[in-house]
């Protein structure tokens, strides 16, 4: 007669010593349990549904120790007979977890299911075990949870295109979309057929600006767009040369401020007349003594999204007539002796014009007339505000035209508005305008603001800084 010890041990894995038989109905739950077969034999869990309870001692009904059984519960009547909160529902007399189409999702986490056979919370097994699931209505295969995604083939909503952590959240960086382009405002990724492709190594002859095949300049972007809606989107690189924008909505979307510039020697490298232009995440400078940066007139629109206007001697942005949204730009080192405004012009505009410019930094910027930073003329009362800024010279007073309306920000003289900080030492880093420990920017931003991330990505935090940038 064999011993106890390798009887149970013949019992419970005769097909690791054999090759030919293992006992389908054989489970350890615990450490203990498993340790007792006498074996190195690792927890087993009961996979079928309809015998899914590891009876390890025997006395739940079980002919043997360590055996899979269907699932006893307590016994009921009715329901009240069923008073624990892990198993509230009598079904076929048994207290159980679950009843299948009940709408109290008692199932969740990583066993979201109710099993139909055992009335137990189970293992999702795919997405139709998820219908209806505060989880999500997707099966994670790795955890059998019910979550929102998978991969970025399940984010369907467009401001949410991202899988993270399984679940679904908008953009936050241009590699995180198929077409090399998000829209950090709204989180969305531009549609990859609605976007031209412009790379300065391309060849000269490439006309129709397509991801395979981009165009070299971004004039020849412009001319492929036709007046019409589109993106363009312009790898890492500097392209010198005056554009032009007559018509059509267009978005000018860089690799990054740090790597994309556009330069020329024009009278402004960038021109937007009666048309609709984003600038994104670029650098305008120019070359000559007399070159704008961007001018917008004849009632088109300028857009600037982490744009970093500079060393334009003839002024940074010009607006007239036009509308004017600025948010996260540096707007630095421009003007000259000979130029009539140093940073930026606001001028001519109506009720039809609205202007926004929050959290950019205009310092450093000079001229022959007496504004240096941001200067606002013949403008509805009220109609430039600007909020959560540094607009900063050197020179101390002439920094803002007094028809700007300025709130929460950083100024070097009196100006009209409330909440103003007057330093004649903002602490900012030559150049650039970056916030340094101890600057007055530092938490003086509008903390109701809807701008979430700085220039550079950095999160915003409850108490924003003003100006461009967020110290970390």
């Amino acid at each position: 007669m064999l011993a106890p010890r390798v009887a149970l041990l013949v019992f419970a894995l005769s097909a690791v010593a054999c090759g030919t038989r293992r006992d389908p109905d054989f489970c350890c739950s615990t450490e203990e349990s498993c340790a007792a077969t006498g074996t190195e034999v690792g927890l087993t869990a009961c996979t079928d549904p309809a015998a899914p309870v590891c009876d390890d001692d025997g006395v739940l009904g079980a002919a043997r120790p360590r055996t899979c059984i269907p699932d006893i519960g307590g016994t009921c009547s009715v329901q009240p007979d069923c008073t624990t909160a892990e198993r509230p529902y009598c079904v076929d007399n048994r207290c159980v977890q679950c009843k299948v189409g009940d709408a109290a999702n008692d199932c969740t986490g990583t066993t979201p299911t109710c099993s139909p056979t055992t009335n137990l919370c189970v293992a999702c097994g795919g997405a139709a075990d998820c219908i209806g699931e505060p989880g999500g209505a997707v099966c994670d295969p790795g955890t059998g949870a019910c979550v929102e995604c998978n991969d970025a083939a399940d984010c369907t909503d467009p401001s949410r295109p991202v899988c993270e952590a399984h679940a679904c959240r908008g953009c936050a960086l241009d590699d995180e979309c198929a077409s090399l382009v998000c829209d950090r405002d709204s989180g969305a990724c531009a549609p990859a057929d609605q976007v031209l492709y412009v790379d300065g190594a391309a060849a000269p002859g490439n006309t129709a600006c397509t991801r395979a095949a981009p165009c070299a300049t971004i004039t020849a972007a412009i001319a492929a767009a036709a007046g019409g809606d589109r993106t363009i989107r312009v790898a890492a690189g500097t392209y010198a040369g005056a554009l032009a924008v007559t018509a059509g909505h267009l978005t000018i979307h860089g690799a990054g401020y740090q790597t994309t510039t556009i330069t020329s020697a024009a009278a402004a490298t960038v021109a937007v007349t009666g048309a609709t232009v984003d600038l994104e995440d670029v650098t305008v400078t120019g070359q000559l003594n007399t070159t704008v940066g961007v001018t917008c007139t004849a009632n088109g629109a300028l857009r600037l999204r982490r744009a970093w206007i500079r060393d334009n001697t003839g002024g940074g942005v010009s607006v007239n007539a036009c509308g004017f949204d600025a948010v996260n730009t540096v707007i630095t080192s421009n003007g000259g002796t000979g130029s009539s405004f140093g940073g930026a012009l606001i001028t001519a505009l109506t009720t039809a014009h609205p202007v926004r410019f929050e959290f950019n930094t205009v310092a450093f910027n000079t001229s022959g007339s007496l504004i240096k930073g941001v200067s606002c003329s013949a403008v509805p009362v009220g109609g430039v505000r600007i909020r959560s800024s540094v607009v900063w010279s050197e020179l101390g007073a002439g920094a803002v035209g007094s028809e700007c309306v300025v709130e929460r920000s950083i100024v070097s003289a009196a100006v009209t508005g409330t909440d103003n900080i007057v330093t004649a030492s903002p602490g900012l880093t030559a150049i650039t305008g970056r916030p340094m420990a101890g600057s007055a920017a530092i938490d003086h931003g509008d903390p109701a603001s809807t701008v979430t991330a700085d220039i550079d990505g950095v999160a915003r935090g409850a108490a924003p800084d003003s100006g461009a940038y967020e110290l970390p």
